[in-house]
C-alpha cells in the first residue's frame, strides 16, 4: 500500500494490547468503498495481480484474519473519505462466504489509508502475534512503529533483499534455506527436482548460518 501511495519512508503502525486487539494501520491510498466487498469477499481477488512491484495477488492476505476468528473491522480513508466495515466470515447473502456489514460510508477526511482491526482472545494470542510480526517483518523492507501493550513503541526499520543477493543470518546456523520473495521468507524444502543444487547450498549454510536469498517478481510461485 506504501508503494502505490508513494510514502514508503513513512512507517505503517501496528498495535497489539487486550483493549483492540490486533491493529494494523497503513497510510497508502486506502480502498474505495466499492471494492471492500470484492476484495474481502470473494476468494482470489486482489488489486496487486497485475502489478509485479506490489506484494501479494494470491487474493488471500486480506482475507486471511477468518482463519483465526469469525469477525474484524476494516476502516478505509479513501479519496477524502472515510467508511468503516464489519467483515464476517460466514454470510447468507453470500451463500456461506464472506460477507460485511457497514457500520458508516463515506465521512469526510483529510486521511488516507486502511486501518484493520482483529480482536484477540487472550494474553498467549498477544505474545504470540507479537514474535510473528518481528519475524515477518524482519526481511521484509518495510517501516513500522509496534505499539505492544504498554511498552515503548518499537521502530522496525526492516532490509529487503534485492534479486540474486543473499544474506547470511550468522545467529542461527541450521542450514535453514529461505526464498524472499516479494518482502516476505519462504522455507525452501527439499525437492527432486533440485536435489544436488539443495545439498550444496545446504552445507554452505550449515556452516555459515541460515541463508536468505532474494528472487525477483514473477520468478517463483510460493507453492
Amino acid at each position: 500500500a506504501h508503494r502505490m501511495g508513494n510514502c514508503q519512508d513513512t512507517p505503517i503502525d501496528v498495535y497489539i494490547n487486550d483493549t483492540s486487539g490486533l491493529i494494523i494501520r497503513d497510510y497508502g491510498p486506502g480502498i474505495s468503498p466499492d471494492e471492500i466487498h470484492p476484495i474481502y469477499c470473494i476468494y482470489g481477488n486482489s488489486t496487486k495481480r497485475k502489478d509485479d512491484a506490489l506484494t501479494g495477488g494470491f487474493g488471500l492476505g486480506s482475507k486471511s484474519p477468518y482463519a483465526y476468528t469469525d469477525s474484524f473491522t476494516v476502516t478505509t480513508h479513501h479519496e477524502a473519505t472515510k467508511s468503516m466495515y464489519v467483515m464476517n466470515r460466514v454470510s447468507e447473502e453470500n451463500q456461506g462466504g464472506p460477507g460485511m456489514s457497514p457500520i458508516f460510508e463515506r465521512i469526510t477526511t483529510d486521511q488516507t489509508g486502511l486501518l484493520v482491526t482483529v480482536p484477540l482472545k487472550n494474553d498467549n494470542d498477544m505474545d504470540r502475534a507479537y514474535r510473528f510480526i518481528q519475524e515477518i517483518l524482519v526481511r521484509s523492507g518495510i517501516k513500522a512503529n509496534i505499539h505492544f501493550k504498554d511498552e515503548p513503541v518499537e521502530l522496525i526499520e526492516a532490509e529487503s533483499i534485492p534479486p540474486g543477493e543473499w544474506v547470511i543470518d550468522e545467529e542461527h546456523s541450521h542450514g535453514r534455506l529461505y526464498a524472499v520473495y516479494g518482502g516476505v521468507s519462504y522455507a525452501i524444502e527439499r525437492d527432486d527436482a533440485y536435489n544436488d543444487e539443495y545439498s550444496f547450498v545446504r552445507k554452505m549454510g550449515e556452516l555459515l548460518g541460515d541463508l536468505y536469498i532474494g528472487f525477483k517478481p514473477s520468478s517463483l510461485t510460493p507453492l
